[in-house]
């Protein structure tokens, strides 16, 4: 079973909280400068079997706090997220959970899984599953694109073709491609 070194934690919430910014910066709607959101990350185990093949990572709140009063249903709709993204993967994987959102029954966009080298965990890439809820929808499935990015970790090529082929998110090209003009 796959674990984040304690002392890697920190690093991953910075990851996560730089993201956020970095989103919202790019997204420049002043009525959102200042939101958070509540996120969770989990490794992806094989063989994959269903939820019970996750591994906790970790959880918290990033960003900011103009929308903090909302957390505790933000981190049920990131939970949802986790759940509704491992089963999609687990039915049809697919690896973002744009493919199963219904809006009518507030099930959003905001999780992905991406294969990653951490150089923690050696040379060979490993699945993370990351979700969060919080900010407009287009943005939450952005920040979950560029943790790895901000977190150092190297996300494979096949695994960002297989997102952008599943996910419309105009977005979360753009972040990317501007995250890495900045870079």
């Amino acid at each position: 079973m796959l674990t984040l070194n304690p002392s890697e934690k920190p690093g991953l919430n910075k990851a996560f909280n730089d993201a956020v910014r970095f989103v919202l910066g790019e997204l420049g709607e002043k009525e959102h400068a200042e939101k958070g959101m509540s996120w969770r990350a989990f490794f992806v185990n094989k063989p994959f079997q269903g939820c019970r093949d996750l591994s906790f990572v970790d959880h918290n709140w990033a960003g900011g706090t103009s929308n903090i009063a909302k957390q505790a249903i933000y981190g049920i709709y990131s939970a949802e997220k986790v759940h509704r993204t491992a089963m999609g993967y687990y039915d049809s994987a697919c690896v973002t959970s744009m493919d199963s959102r219904k809006p009518e029954d507030e099930k959003y966009g905001g999780g992905i899984i991406l294969s990653c080298r951490i150089k923690s965990l050696g040379t060979r890439p490993v699945k993370v599953l990351l979700a969060g809820s919080g900010l407009p929808e287009d943005a939450d499935e952005s920040v979950m694109l560029l943790v790895p990015h901000f977190a150092g970790w190297d996300v494979t090529r096949h695994s960002l073709r297989k997102v952008f082929s599943e996910s419309p998110n105009a977005l979360m090209r753009a972040c990317l491609k501007r995250y890495h003009e900045k870079k």
